[in-house]
């Protein structure tokens, strides 16, 4: 799943979110850029007293994973044996969350 990127052309800062200006230097010109779904784990945790609405699916696991650019994002992986330095995609976007899938592929990053 391809998900979009943001870059400043003035002083190439890089985003996830859509916004007006570049948080760093409030440039209004940037351009959008779809980049495939896949990164690396960086951190991980298991949420086990999930919040009402999330009950249901607890436990889960809340990843922190590089993607291209250096960009870091959360999501919820679907996998409860990752492992920091796994290799996962993005599958899905559930209620504003990414939903990732760990991968045995590795890919340049």
């Amino acid at each position: 799943m391809n998900i979009p990127l943001y870059a400043c052309l003035d002083c190439q800062h890089v985003w996830l979110e859509q916004k007006l200006y570049c948080s760093n230097c409030l440039s209004d010109k940037h351009v959008e850029e779809q980049i495939d779904g896949k990164g690396i784990v960086y951190s991980h945790t298991t949420i086990y007293a999930a919040p009402e609405k999330l009950k249901a699916l607890s436990p889960y696991v809340i990843v922190l994973i590089d993607i291209r650019k250096g960009v870091r994002l959360s999501a919820r992986c679907t996998d409860t044996t990752i492992k920091i330095g796994d290799n996962v995609r993005i599958v899905d976007i559930t209620d504003g969350s990414y939903l990732t899938k760990k991968e045995d592929v590795s890919w340049e990053h």
